[in-house]
């Protein structure tokens, strides 16, 4: 998404809020939003998309630097935003899956990646019967696949 996604509500930035575009990138203009706002925002956002996909980078910055009380604030900020996504998702229709493709967050004694498991959220329809499809992130397309009825498993 682009800068007019943002300022049209088509988006939402990584950092949540807008703060980052607005301070360190000059869009002083920019729409504020709070966490919770920001969770709701991307339910509303994916309300307008088959499949749409919200990467969040920065709380792998967050575990490759920085201190363990820092690591630990970005995720009361992940929590706050959730808080907003869950409160406004369509549980009935809809289908949220949260997941990452390695850990670190949690080991701030070196900047690699960790080989912990990542755990794997669904929350939605048909999301206990699909949960037990993933085993790794590379059944997360089939999963996907199945819930929009491309493919039969």
């Amino acid at each position: 998404m682009t800068a007019e996604d943002l300022y049209a509500g088509r988006a939402v930035s990584p950092g949540f809020t807008g703060q980052g575009w607005h301070d360190h990138l000059g869009y002083t203009d920019v729409p504020l939003l709070t966490l919770s706002e920001a969770g709701r925002q991307i339910s509303k956002i994916a309300q307008n998309y088959h499949f749409s996909f919200f990467e969040h980078w920065p709380s792998d910055r967050s575990g490759h630097r920085g201190p363990i009380d820092q690591a630990v604030k970005h995720l009361e900020v992940i929590d706050e935003v959730l808080g907003g996504l869950f409160d406004s998702w369509d549980d009935h229709n809809d289908l949220l899956i949260i997941t990452s493709d390695h850990g670190n967050i949690e080991e701030k004694n070196h900047r690699q990646h960790s080989r912990n498991p990542v755990p794997t959220i669904l929350v939605g329809k048909d999301h206990a019967h699909l949960a037990e499809m993933v085993v790794d992130l590379t059944d997360i397309a089939k999963v996907v696949s199945q819930f929009l009825g491309l493919t039969d498993y």
